[in-house]
């Protein structure tokens, strides 16, 4: 694809691939944290979600030591 991101980044993953936890929220934005029941190549996924629109405004990705290790906007 020609970027840091993977086919299975940007196609995203099943809801239940996770467990999700809120938390954060302003007026504006969700802060979701979520965290695979799986083996996965991430510890965890951090979405920012637009309460307007309902769609993630950016998704960070941590390694497995819990580091950022990209950002998708």
């Amino acid at each position: 694809m020609g970027s840091d991101f993977t086919y299975d980044d940007i196609s995203g993953r099943e809801f239940d691939d996770d467990t999700h936890h809120l938390i954060n929220e302003t007026q504006k934005f969700y802060f979701i944290k979520s965290l695979p029941k799986n083996e996965s190549s991430y510890s965890k996924l951090e979405y920012k979600i637009s309460k307007k629109i309902m769609l993630p405004i950016s998704i960070k990705f941590y390694d497995k030591q819990g580091i950022i290790i990209k950002t998708l906007f």
